[in-house]
């Protein structure tokens, strides 16, 4: 749900690589050092290979685990999750007792849901908008904020454009 604020703000301010759209092209034009290390997904397949198990043993309990781990309960005693929602726990994993209340816990739920929908909708929309016009969100709401009959959602798709990549 931080995602569009991550998006917007740092084109805003005139960071530079800020804009979205311009991220990753660094890497895909070989200015960062060694392309074919970073264009390799064997490299980075190995490396996601050897952290995941390193996880699902630390997990079932056949590797060394940090201090604290016990093997299939975590950091927590099993009696801090009894009579709990497994899906949402609450209990040790609410630090502020938000939820003191079974009610409370079901309209935050509610709550959740809703703002990870709006946050989806959001992403479609910055994704469009690069494709569509090539530029972030910051630069597109500037040029409907000065002009907004001119510029806008209607007067974009009415062009006959080509989407960027």
């Amino acid at each position: 749900m931080l995602a569009i604020p991550g998006i917007v703000i740092p084109e805003a301010l005139g960071i530079p690589g800020g804009v979205w759209t311009e991220t990753g092209k660094v890497f895909l034009d070989g200015e960062a050092g060694r392309p074919e290390i970073l264009q390799n997904p064997y490299l980075f397949a190995a490396i996601q290979i050897g952290l995941f198990a390193a996880v699902e043993g630390y997990r079932a309990g056949k590797a060394p685990a940090p201090d604290g781990f016990v093997p299939f309960k975590g950091k927590f005693s099993g009696s801090d999750f009894s009579g709990l929602d497994p899906i949402n726990p609450g209990g040790p994993l609410d630090f502020f007792n938000v939820a003191a209340t079974p009610d409370d816990l079901a309209v935050l739920k509610v709550k959740e849901i809703k703002n990870g929908r709006l946050a989806m909708i959001a992403m479609l929309g910055v994704f469009v908008q690069g494709l569509t016009t090539g530029e972030g969100p910051a630069a597109n709401w500037g040029k409907h904020v000065a002009d907004p009959f001119g510029y806008n959602f209607v007067t974009i798709s009415a062009i006959e454009r080509t989407p960027v990549l």
